[in-house]
């Protein structure tokens, strides 16, 4: 083999390793944005919800509250509503025998937290901040029990 020819190989496998490897990179994003877009809608909902919890949770520490605040509620009412319509991915692991009743503590602690939520859009609208602080500590307390009982963290 003469030193041009292998030049030309090395040359050759160069360029396609880095074909590779910009291909690997302009393809790997697009499927992990495929698993994300397969993600189930409960997994969403509940990541609005907690995402709003947590930043009425810092205004609650203030006890101040702003317009956002009430448009925040809403969000993450709207988010529970279309959650307790929905089936938690832990149900999957439950006995047949045991699913109606997981199904329906779920639909519980959801309805819980629904009407806790709808307690604290009233109290924002009146401009209670004690009893909007009091209401989020109680969502605290509604999305720790979910969480220990249905998700897989």
């Amino acid at each position: 083999m003469t030193l041009g020819k292998l030049s030309n190989r090395r040359t050759i496998f160069t360029f396609g390793l880095m074909a590779t490897i910009v291909a690997t990179g302009l393809i790997l994003p697009a499927f992990a944005a495929e698993d994300d877009e397969k993600e189930p809608p409960i997994i969403q909902q509940m990541e609005k919800i907690s995402s709003g919890y947590k930043k009425l949770r810092r205004e609650a520490r203030r006890k101040t509250f702003s317009e956002g605040s009430k448009a925040l509620v809403k969000t993450m009412l709207v988010n529970s509503i279309a959650a307790f319509h929905e089936v938690p991915p832990m149900t999957k692991d439950v006995p047949a025998s045991k699913k109606a009743a997981f199904l329906l503590q779920y639909k519980a602690i959801m309805k819980k937290q629904i009407v806790v939520m709808m307690d604290l859009s009233m109290a924002l609208d009146k401009g209670d901040a004690d009893g909007a602080v009091k209401l989020i500590s109680q969502l605290g307390t509604i999305k720790k029990e979910g969480h220990d009982k249905y998700t897989e963290e």
